[in-house]
């Protein structure tokens, strides 16, 4: 055990009825990867559910109401001063309209092989490959 602090984030999984994946692309202002595109979410606050910051981070990101479906990957990225323990979801029951976040600059909507020549996290990677 390494002794640093674990940070929990969760990510969603959107896909449309055309089989193409919602991805944000990270302000170029964000302290961390910036630029790069993920899927969305955020981190979970200390004492909030799971299910609920899922909940919220994906209608602060997205504007869609959401549900965590599935779990459909979960691995840990060792940086530097933490360890992030990454869980990705299938989004269900998906409903209300789109709105780009305060994050973000820009977003898509792309199939799993056209995500592989974006700007991705080495994280994000890690997913796309299960796609």
């Amino acid at each position: 055990m390494t002794g640093k602090p674990v940070l929990l984030v969760l990510r969603g999984i959107i896909r449309n009825d055309e089989g193409r994946y919602l991805l944000m692309k990270r302000s170029r202002n964000s302290l961390s990867w910036p630029g790069y595109w993920e899927f969305p979410g955020g981190k979970v606050n200390p004492g909030e559910a799971h299910e609920a910051a899922f909940i919220r981070e994906m209608m602060e990101e997205t504007g869609f109401s959401v549900r965590p479906a599935k779990l459909f990957a979960e691995f840990e990225w060792e940086r530097a001063h933490d360890i992030v323990l990454y869980r990705i979801f299938i989004a269900g029951n998906i409903s209300g309209e789109f709105k780009i976040s305060e994050e973000h600059d820009d977003f898509g909507w792309f199939l799993s092989e056209e995500m592989k020549e974006l700007n991705v996290s080495s994280p994000l990677l890690q997913i796309i490959k299960k796609l």
